[in-house]
């Protein structure tokens, strides 16, 4: 059997190529046992590292929960003792609130005497105590030195929200104007027998200074913890682990998502990067009834460190077990597969050799000799397929060679696959020149954008188009029309996979079919509309006169004195002036207007749209119609041959008789138009020739 084309494509199948270049895409030419172990490596890999990722996480999550508890029991325990701070501090102003209530706004001497007295407020609030009538003015104030008395504070929203009945306020954080550094107030509104709100108390902590919110700053947090205490209303930090944050405006929403949901009152714990851009795990617990909050924050690096540690001992267990297992699998196949390696070996060698290719020998009737048998029927059969193909390939290939057509195939991507003699010479291109480009490098940018259009369609939608392309190709430069037929290639599933063309060049037809329209419509010695072509658009402007209502003109034309410059000079001057008249007519109208020959010396023009007013389009037509008179009138230059091959000039001077026909959504007829307009010229003919007419009868 001749089957070394067969056995060439086969092979791979069976045995190690030993010198190749390892891809991915060459994985299965690989040997049985380096593609058991693989896979067995990559399951056992996938399965262990997967587990070690599984506890890995597992484990991640509850150091988290550990942590995150650890920290929120802490913020919990901070403000618990805050709130209860801050609930020490408002009852003692409600009970100053209600001694001082018999001095305001009388009294105002004694007030100060009794601020002055009660020490414990000056403990209390770092910052100071002060009073102020319903205003909102300083009228009491301790100390002396913060300068308060006079000054307004009805700006201040504590104040304001004293003044307004408000039993107990605390104001946001505020640079204060006495003391000069960040400050936050408590008030409680002052009340008379009656119950009418007539001052207010005021304290004030200094969060500069030290005050009751030292213990923030001075609990730890881990090594590099921090704490913050948080005015979730006015989005603001009060103070901080070492101070270094106070009155931090806290960052826009929707730019941390654990600082939104903090802001909307849930107590969660999460990981996220903080401001200065480390991501760390942070707790939040809320202080009471007040808008703020006591957020812990620790970085990650430091509270999943034990974690970490864990984490790589793990992995470098991982590790080592997985190549324990890739050698053990390896060693295993050698010892199984030495028997299958040996055969593959022989099939190797007898590949490589120029012999005829013959059976392989079965010396043993197990696995490796069932699989021999199997092997060499299949050489059997595939070399009777493979002769048939050829054949059918060969006879296939003479008829595409022989059609009078272009025929292609491209893939998916545009790219030629296949093109038959006809398309070769086409392009004059060999196949293996014409295989794996495109149109682009064939035919011009517009052409090869419309031949892509087309295949789009094939290709991407599924549709078979019948076009026609117009093509031109880069190394001649012809235009080319072709009779296009594609169609799509579809595989087992219904996808396209490639796109079959049939092209058939019809340039020669299309070019004929135009010369003979133009024959049907034009005169061929003057190349302007006929007869036939005349009466087509004079019925069109009609159409178009009654639905616009304005008025058209039609100007029937003779040229005088052309009957002796006939008979004179012959037919061929009297061509001549046709031809040069023509030319004159044409220049002298719109390019939408008419000009056409009716036949022998007589014109027609066709002026459309001159105006819904007859007067003004009776005068546009008559500037146009002694517009042509002057142009018809200037000297005719022609020359011809003589009998003896000999060039004439002859001077030849002419004039015209127009007659025109006014009309606006007429219900005559087309020939009747032109029949009125052919009378009045004949009324300028025998009026003594050269002038202009229009129709007046009924």
């Amino acid at each position: 059997m001749d089957l070394p084309l067969t056995l060439q494509r086969y092979r791979g199948c069976f045995y190690y190529k030993n010198q190749m270049r390892f891809s991915w895409k060459d994985f299965l030419t690989l040997s049985l046992r380096s593609r058991v172990t693989a896979l067995v490596l990559a399951i056992f890999f996938v399965a262990i590292w997967v587990l070690s990722f599984y506890f890995n996480a597992v484990q991640r999550v509850e150091t988290m929960q550990v942590v995150g508890e650890q920290q929120a029991s802490m913020a919990s325990y901070i403000a618990a003792d805050i709130s209860q701070e801050l609930q020490n501090r408002a009852t003692s102003l409600e009970r100053i609130a209600d001694l001082v209530s018999a001095f305001v706004p009388v009294e105002v001497d004694r007030a100060q005497v009794l601020l002055e007295q009660l020490r414990v407020l000056q403990q209390l609030f770092n910052g100071g105590v002060f009073i102020t009538d319903i205003r909102g003015v300083a009228i009491a104030s301790v100390p002396l030195s913060a300068n308060r008395l006079g000054v307004n504070y009805q700006d201040r929203d504590y104040i304001a929200a004293a003044i307004a009945g408000e039993q107990l306020t605390v104001g946001r954080p505020v640079m204060g104007r006495a003391l000069k550094s960040p400050v936050f107030g408590m008030s409680v509104p002052i009340r008379n027998r009656q119950g009418d709100v007539i001052g207010a108390l005021a304290g004030i902590t200094d969060l500069g200074a030290p005050n009751f919110l030292d213990h923030i700053t001075k609990t730890a947090n881990g090594s590099n913890g921090y704490l913050l205490l948080v005015d979730a209303k006015n989005r603001m930090i009060i103070t901080n682990t070492h101070k270094t944050r106070v009155m931090e405006s806290l960052p826009p929403p929707g730019t941390n998502w654990l600082i939104d949901r903090y802001q909307a009152g849930d107590e969660v714990t999460g990981i996220v990067l903080n401001p200065q851009g480390t991501e760390v795990l942070a707790s939040a617990r809320y202080i009471g009834h007040l808008p703020w909050y006591i957020a812990a924050a620790v970085p990650t690096e430091e509270a999943f460190a034990v974690f970490h540690r864990h984490e790589k001992d793990l992995l470098l267990a991982t590790l080592l077990l997985t190549l324990v297992v890739g050698g053990l699998t390896w060693w295993v196949l050698s010892y199984q597969l030495h028997p299958i390696q040996h055969a593959a070996k022989a099939l190797s060698d007898l590949s490589r050799q120029d012999a005829k290719i013959h059976p392989l020998e079965i010396t043993r009737h197990d696995e490796v000799g069932m699989l021999l048998l199997s092997f060499n029927q299949l050489m059997e059969v595939l070399a009777q397929r493979e002769a048939s193909i050829r054949n059918n390939e060969q006879k296939l290939a003479t008829i595409l060679d022989n059609v009078n057509a272009d025929i292609f195939l491209k893939d998916i991507e545009g790219r030629y696959l296949f093109a038959n003699r006809h398309a070769r010479e086409f392009f004059g291109k060999t196949m293996e020149e014409i295989a794996g480009k495109t149109d682009e490098v064939f035919f011009d940018v517009a052409s090869a954008a419309q031949i892509r259009s087309n295949d789009h369609q094939v290709l991407v939608e599924g549709r078979t188009v019948r076009t026609e392309e117009n093509n031109i190709r880069t190394v001649h430069g012809d235009v080319r029309t072709f009779l296009t037929v594609k169609l799509p290639l579809r595989d087992e599933s219904g996808n396209v996979y490639a796109l079959c063309g049939i092209a058939t060049d019809i340039t020669d037809r299309k070019r004929m079919e135009e010369q003979m329209r133009h024959h049907a419509f034009y005169d061929a010695l003057t190349r302007l509309p006929n007869r036939r072509l005349l009466n087509d658009r004079l019925d069109q402007m009609i159409a178009a006169s009654k639905r616009s209502g304005h008025y058209c003109a039609v100007l029937f034309l003779d040229l005088d004195n052309f009957k002796p410059l006939n008979d004179t000079h012959g037919h061929q001057a009297g061509d001549l002036l046709l031809i040069e008249a023509g030319e004159r007519l044409a220049e002298s109208v719109r390019e939408s207007d008419t000009v056409a020959r009716s036949g022998g010396d007589e014109f027609v023009i066709l002026l459309g749209e001159l105006d819904a007013n007859r007067n003004i389009a009776a005068s546009k037509a008559r500037i146009v119609a002694e517009k042509i008179l002057n142009a018809v009138s200037r000297p005719y230059r022609l020359t011809i041959s003589t009998e003896d091959s000999s060039e004439l000039t002859i001077e030849h001077l002419c004039s015209a008789s127009i007659g025109i026909c006014l009309f606006s959504g007429s219900a005559l007829a087309s020939e009747d138009i032109l029949n009125r307009a052919d009378m009045a010229m004949y009324q300028v003919k025998q009026s003594g020739r050269n002038g202009i007419r229009f129709f007046e009868g009924a």
